[in-house]
C-alpha cells in the first residue's frame, strides 16, 4: 500500500495574541528549520525566561489511509529550552490553547537499557513531557529503528527531577523508521553542473574535515560518487533529479557542516550545521488518530418545492488536498443555479443543477457534487442545501519554554516526526 503525502501547515494567525492559531493554511511548515513555528527569542526575553505557544497541522494530501498516527519531538534543543505538544482543534486559538495541560515532550536515555524492561531512565527537557499510560517511542542511535512501548497505567513515571524512570506495561513492539537529516545539491539527472573543478568542505564535529573537489560539467551520479568516495558517515545517491544526501550523525552528540565558497550556491546545498542528540531519544507521542476529509451533517430540507439532492447514492465528496473545516450553504439564485458560500470561507463558487460541481482550492477541491444526485425540478430563490466539510488534518500546539538567562544555541531547530500505522 502506497504511504500518503503528510506535510506541516501553518494556522492561519501567527502571534502570541489569544486569536493565535485559528484554522489550517496552505502555509509549509519546513520541519527542521529555524523560526518556521516557533519564533526567535530575543535577548531581553531570554533574560526573563519565557514559554509561549503556536499552532500547526499535521495534513494528508493523497487519498492513501492514514490510521492511528502520532506526532513526536524527534530532536533535542541544543540549548537551555523545551519544548512540549499539545492537541490542537480546527479552529481553536491561543485563547484556549493556553491553558491546555499534560504537554508531550523528548528526552534521552540516562544509561543504556534494554527497552522494554521495567525501570530505564530517561533525561527529559521538562520534569512533565510524559505520564502514566503514553503511548512512548524510542529512536536506537545505532540502527535508526523506532520500538513503540505503552508506559503502565500506575507507576508508569517516576519522576527525579528533570530525570523519569519507566516502566513499560507491555512488550516492545519494533518498528523501522529511519531518522536521518537529508540535505540536497539542486539540478536534474540531465544537466550536469558547472563547477569549473570547484569543492565543498564537509566538516564534522569541527575537527575532522573532508574535501571533495569536483571536475567541470559534473553529473548528479558523478557528484554523489565523488562525495562517496571521500566523506565517511554519509550517503550520497543520485534521485529525482538532485544528489541526496543522507548521514547517520543525527544519533548522537555530533554534526557536520558544508562549506566552500560559490560552489554552495551553484549546488543549491545547505550550509548550515546539523546537530544531533547524545543518545536513543525517548519521545510521549501525541495522537493524531486517523487523518481523512469528511462531509457529514448533509440536508437538503431547506429546499421548499420538490427538488432534492440524494446524498445516499451520489454522496458529497470530500477532498485531501483543497478540503477544509467549515459548514457551507448552497443558495438557489433562481430555478437551476445556486451559490456556495461557507461560515469560515465565504463565497467559493457558483454552480448548477446541470453539472458536476467543484470548486477549485490549494491543489485539490474544496468538495464534489454530483449532478446525478439532484432530482426534480422544484427549487426556487432562496432554496438551500447545506453540510460540514473536515479537513484531512490534525491541529497541533507546540510550546517553547526557557528558563530566565537561558542561552542561545544557533541554529536550534524543532524537530517533529509523524509516525502512523495503516
Amino acid at each position: 500500500m502506497a504511504k500518503p503525502t503528510v506535510k506541516y501547515k501553518k494556522a492561519l494567525v501567527e502571534n502570541d495574541l489569544p486569536s493565535g492559531g485559528n484554522i489550517l493554511t496552505n502555509n509549509d511548515i519546513k520541519n527542521g528549520v529555524p523560526k518556521e513555528l516557533l519564533p526567535d527569542i530575543d535577548d531581553d526575553t531570554r533574560e526573563d525566561g519565557w514559554s509561549l505557544r503556536r499552532k500547526g497541522f499535521v495534513k494528508k494530501e493523497t487519498t492513501n489511509p492514514f490510521t492511528n498516527g502520532w506526532l513526536i519531538v524527534s530532536r533535542i534543543t541544543e540549548a537551555q529550552d523545551c519544548v512540549r505538544l499539545f492537541p490542537g482543534t480546527p479552529t481553536d486559538t491561543l485563547a484556549l490553547a493556553d491553558a491546555y495541560v499534560n504537554g508531550v515532550g523528548a528526552g534521552e536515555l540516562a544509561a543504556s537499557a534494554s527497552i522494554g524492561v521495567s525501570g530505564f531512565t530517561v533525561d527529559f527537557e521538562n520534569p512533565d513531557g510524559i505520564y502514566n499510560a503514553s503511548m512512548a517511542f524510542l529512536v536506537n542511535k545505532v540502527n535508526g529503528v523506532f520500538e513503540k512501548l505503552i508506559l503502565a497505567a500506575s507507576g508508569g513515571v517516576s519522576w527525579d527531577g528533570n530525570q523519569a524512570t519507566l516502566t513499560a506495561a507491555s512488550a516492545v513492539t519494533k518498528y523501522a523508521y529511519p531518522v536521518k537529516e537529508k540535505a540536497y545539491m539542486q539540478g536534474t539527472e540531465t544537466e550536469a553542473f558547472s563547477l569549473n573543478g570547484k569543492y565543498l568542505v564537509f566538516n564534522v564535529d569541527g575537527e575532522n574535515s573532508y574535501t571533495v573537489t569536483f571536475a567541470s560539467e559534473t553529473t548528479a551520479a558523478e557528484a554523489a560518487s565523488g562525495i562517496n568516495a571521500v566523506v565517511d558517515g554519509i550517503t550520497a545517491s543520485a534521485s529525482g533529479g538532485k544528489v541526496r544526501i543522507e548521514h547517520d550523525l543525527y544519533y548522537y552528540h555530533r554534526y557536520f557542516q558544508i562549506t566552500a565558497g560559490d560552489a554552495l550556491t551553484e549546488l543549491g546545498f545547505d550550509s548550515d550545521v546539523h546537530r544531533g542528540s547524545d543518545g536513543t531519544i525517548v519521545a510521549a507521542g501525541l495522537s493524531l488518530g486517523t487523518i481523512e476529509a469528511e462531509v457529514s451533517g448533509f440536508s437538503d430540507a431547506g429546499i421548499a418545492g420538490s427538488g432534492a439532492y440524494n446524498n445516499s447514492t451520489n454522496p458529497i465528496l470530500a477532498n485531501a488536498e483543497g478540503g477544509v473545516d467549515d459548514d457551507f450553504t448552497l443558495t438557489f439564485s433562481d430555478d437551476e443555479n445556486f451559490s456556495i458560500s461557507g461560515v469560515r470561507s465565504g463565497l467559493v463558487g457558483t454552480g448548477s443543477i446541470g453539472s458536476d460541481c467543484a470548486p477549485a482550492h490549494w491543489s485539490g477541491k474544496y468538495f464534489t457534487i454530483d449532478a446525478d444526485g439532484w432530482s426534480g425540478s422544484g427549487y426556487a430563490i432562496g432554496d438551500e442545501v447545506v453540510f460540514t466539510t473536515k479537513s484531512a488534518s490534525q491541529g497541533f500546539w507546540a510550546e517553547s519554554e526557557g528558563p530566565a538567562d537561558c542561552g542561545r544555541m544557533d541554529p536550534n531547530r524543532l524537530g517533529l516526526k509523524v509516525i502512523y500505522e495503516n
